[in-house]
């Protein structure tokens, strides 16, 4: 996608599909992967269909890319972390939502639709390492109207 506007319009059909599946908003799912693949652009998005970060950890059986991120090494320098690589976007968009269900985030689920809990929430829980990544994540959401598609 060339802009937010595409970003949306391609993947809002598979955030709806993984709300009503697992209850998580659509609106912090599309939220999110505007935020961590910069709309699909990001280099996860393009070669690996990894929308929203998720890094392997120690379980991930499946195929894996490096990038460097937000992790660094005994001298103070960035090394490469290990993004999990799927498919297709639909693949990854289920696999952010299995990820999420995790016993980690099982609090935001008594959330609801409340996508300004689920984002401070994200936030809490660690999810991402960026300070003011529930402030992002609210701002996109409500400056595209993300929280349309939590109907």
């Amino acid at each position: 996608p060339a802009n937010v506007a595409q970003y949306i319009n391609m993947y809002k059909h598979m955030a709806i599909a993984e709300m009503k599946r697992t209850g998580i908003p659509a609106s912090i799912t599309l939220g999110q992967g505007i935020v961590e693949s910069k709309w699909g652009q990001s280099s996860l998005a393009t070669e690996g269909h990894n929308h929203f970060g998720v890094k392997c950890g120690s379980t991930w059986k499946g195929d894996r890319m490096y990038r460097h991120d937000d992790e660094y090494d005994s001298k103070g320098r960035k090394k490469k972390s290990a993004f999990r690589k799927y498919t297709d976007p639909e693949e990854g968009f289920k696999d952010h939502s299995e990820f999420l269900k995790r016993p980690l985030y099982k609090r935001l689920f008594t959330y609801g639709r409340n996508y300004v809990k689920w984002a401070v929430g994200l936030k809490a829980c660690g999810y991402a390492s960026a300070k003011d990544y529930d402030k992002t994540l609210i701002r996109n959401i409500e400056l595209y109207k993300l929280y349309q598609y939590d109907k």
